[in-house]
């Protein structure tokens, strides 16, 4: 109960909708104190165009991107991937959940992962819990793509976790078990300091490797200064993460 109250009041506080609240303080507030209101007006108005420019969500995601050193990857006794979401295909009634399948941000690890493997030879392990009552642990989804559709055998799965604090403790919990204490982990590149952190204290040591969308070094224009929603999407996940990332710190 306490997880789903969290993620409720993430979504809530977060841009865009915590913008929403300041303006609909704003509409409550005109008539009383109309300085204010145009205030939080102007806020809700500067704030949410520059949140949606590539510029300001690419300057956002690199405090919280890391980059790879592949020259490390030699030290690696395993991959850890982290899943992200999955699509599930529900029967007529909505009863039964009769198909699932990795969701675009999983289904890039997947894919990086998968070429990992090849690359290095080592072993895979998959973590994520149930993310729906009534349909299969993410870590399930995950182990299937990668063995039918990217023809990666899959050593371990962890299909408890719930977030990425219950990723790093359990996963280290099975490598440690296996005495491997260093591993690459592959997980979109706004999500990989956080995670980092965690595993961290969850014992392991593990070595970056980052999937799109990072933030990559190129030139500006003029575009990168025209509003755009993918853009505002990708300040909303350079937020989430800097807020995760100051609780792992603190917890």
């Amino acid at each position: 109960m306490i997880y789903e109250l969290g993620i409720f009041l993430k979504n809530l506080l977060l841009p865009p909708v915590g913008f929403g609240w300041l303006l609909a303080i704003a509409l409550w507030q005109f008539t009383r104190r109309p300085r204010l209101a145009r205030l939080l007006i102007a806020l809700v108005t500067l704030g949410g165009t520059c949140l949606a420019t590539p510029f300001a969500s690419e300057m956002l995601l690199r405090t919280v991107s890391v980059q790879s050193d592949p020259s490390r990857y030699s030290h690696a006794q395993a991959i850890i991937i982290l899943g992200a979401e999955a699509s599930l295909q529900w029967d007529k009634a909505g009863e039964r959940v009769v198909d699932a399948n990795p969701g675009r941000f999983t289904l890039l690890r997947l894919h990086f992962g998968a070429r990992l493997a090849r690359q290095t030879g080592l072993p895979i392990l998959v973590s994520g819990g149930i993310f729906e009552a009534r349909g299969p642990a993410l870590a399930e989804v995950m182990r299937r793509a990668l063995e039918e559709d990217f023809g990666a055998p899959v050593r371990w799965v962890e299909n408890m976790s719930r977030n990425t604090i219950e990723n790093a403790e359990f996963s280290a919990r099975i490598l440690l078990q296996q005495n491997i204490r260093t591993a690459i982990l592959v997980t979109s590149g706004f999500h990989l300091r956080r995670a980092i952190v965690l595993f961290e204290k969850a014992g392991l040591e593990v070595l970056p490797s980052p999937v799109p969308p990072t933030s990559p070094q190129v030139p500006i224009g003029w575009r990168d200064f025209l509003p755009d929603t993918p853009s505002l999407m990708t300040s909303y996940y350079a937020f989430h993460e800097l807020g995760g990332l100051v609780y792992s710190v603190l917890r």
